[in-house]
């Protein structure tokens, strides 16, 4: 049996899986924070995913050294856009509030179903296009002021969103492009692609606040973010999905946005309000129902031989 199959069973898979998502959501308090001590997103970024990729690299050595061009090709490519789309969630969430980063970042959920069908013709079922309304319904509801008579949503709020549209061709890429490879091995050249880019972005968009940088308790929020978000969030996930389904795994791991929006709020970062409830409510229900299987329902379930 495999080391990371050994231990486990369905009902701990499940709480790991859980466990995931609230550390995925107190990762977004993290990011807050090292945002409040003013340290540039690049940074941020840069040391997350540098002791991400220093920490998977020893276990991932001997396949690294017989490295295919298939695999180097597809690595880099995904890591860049995972790159992307953490850059701009990001510097969107420095421009709204947790609850609504948190919230928008999960329709990502909602998007994967396009982006495969752009990528391998698979054309999403009729729920995608009916929770996709839904989810439109809670982002408008969650995002949209009214100024001089007219709804307007906020630039971070627009910006969290395009993260979140990347983080959905991440999860569609890897589906269909990635198909075959290791995943160990994979993600370590994604956490090395991203430690890398973000390292470039830091020298040429940071370079002068990089020197008036505060090299103490102010980085404890990034070494959160790198080992227990990225690190300790990996090897859950993926010690826990050799055992709990996809569709299982991803509406456990939906709930990170509810978990974010609770954690801001229980700390003061943020008052709780009526749009963060409802708007959030109507995007976490539209995002768990993406994985229910709705031809199935009411129908007896076979009888175990």
């Amino acid at each position: 049996m495999h080391s990371l199959q050994r231990g486990w069973t369905p009902r701990r898979a499940d709480g790991a899986l859980l466990l995931v998502a609230v550390i995925w959501g107190s990762g977004f308090i993290a990011t807050e924070y090292a945002l409040r001590f003013e340290l540039p997103p690049a940074l941020i970024l840069a040391v997350r995913f540098w002791i991400a990729a220093l920490i998977l690299l020893p276990f991932q050595w001997r396949k690294l050294r017989a490295l295919s061009g298939r695999a180097l090709l597809t690595g880099i490519g995904a890591g860049a856009i995972l790159c992307a789309a953490f850059f701009a969630q990001t510097y969107g969430q420095a421009g709204t509030s947790v609850s609504n980063s948190a919230f928008l970042t999960a329709t990502n959920v909602v998007m994967v179903p396009f982006i495969v069908w752009l990528l391998a013709r698979k054309r999403p079922p009729l729920k995608i296009y009916v929770l996709a309304a839904g989810t439109l319904l809670g982002i408008g509801i969650l995002t949209l002021r009214f100024d001089g008579g007219f709804a307007t949503i906020g630039q971070g709020d627009w910006i969290v969103l395009i993260s979140a549209l990347l983080f959905a061709i991440h999860i569609a890429y890897l589906g269909t492009v990635a198909l075959g490879l290791d995943a160990g091995l994979l993600t370590l050249l994604q956490m090395l692609t991203s430690a890398l880019t973000s390292t470039v972005a830091l020298l040429c968009l940071d370079i002068t606040a990089l020197r008036s940088i505060p090299w103490g308790v102010e980085l404890l929020p990034v070494l959160y973010l790198a080992l227990f978000s990225t690190c300790l969030c990996f090897f859950l996930q993926t010690a826990a999905q050799q055992w709990a389904s996809a569709a299982k795994a991803a509406i456990l791991l939906s709930t990170e946005g509810l978990f974010g929006s609770v954690f801001s709020v229980l700390l003061g970062l943020e008052p709780y309000s009526w749009r963060m409830g409802l708007g959030g409510a109507v995007i976490i229900m539209c995002v768990m129902l993406t994985e229910v299987d709705f031809t199935r329902l009411g129908k007896p379930r076979p009888l175990d031989p």
